[in-house]
């Protein structure tokens, strides 16, 4: 983890390295952000900003943080079996801080996400929240078998409404 003033770098992850974080995050929060960021394409702001409330039957539904836009994203097969599955209590921030109704801190995640490389022996420097965000979701738009969803995927940034 690079300290404030640092140059950070971005790598890539192999979609077959995804599958084996996700196969090896035990921890509940973290699969649900990794699952989230990466099936829906969105930023970790709007990750951990996101309610239960805003997660209506097929999409989510929400105002990006950074753009201000409002988006609706059709929610992908693998990531509803991930959320129903999910023992965390459906009220309030969908990723909360323990003991509290506030969301986890984008650190905790990167740190975290740096503890679960560490142990798979990765070799990838300078791993960042955005890996999960930015370089998976064309790999879930290719798999995905709906032309619709992939569509929305691949072009999540062109298509908001407002």
């Amino acid at each position: 983890m690079n300290r404030k003033g640092n140059r950070t770098t971005t790598g890539f992850i192999p979609w077959e390295e995804f599958q084996r974080l996700m196969n090896n995050i035990q921890n509940e929060k973290l699969k649900l952000v990794a699952a989230i960021s990466t099936y829906a394409g969105l930023r970790i702001s709007d990750v951990l900003n996101l309610k239960w409330s805003q997660l209506s039957g097929e999409s989510i539904v929400l105002i990006e943080k950074k753009t201000k836009k409002t988006r609706q994203i059709a929610i992908h097969e693998t990531l509803r079996q991930i959320l129903d599955s999910s023992k965390i209590q459906k009220t309030g921030y969908v990723i909360k801080s323990n003991g509290t109704n506030k969301p986890v801190s984008i650190s905790y995640v990167n740190r975290k996400l740096k503890d679960i490389f560490d142990k798979l022996d990765n070799k990838i420097d300078g791993l960042t929240y955005p890996l999960l965000h930015m370089q998976q979701r064309d790999q879930i738009a290719v798999e995905a078998e709906n032309r619709e969803l992939r569509n929305q995927i691949k072009d999540h940034g062109r298509n908001h409404s407002r």
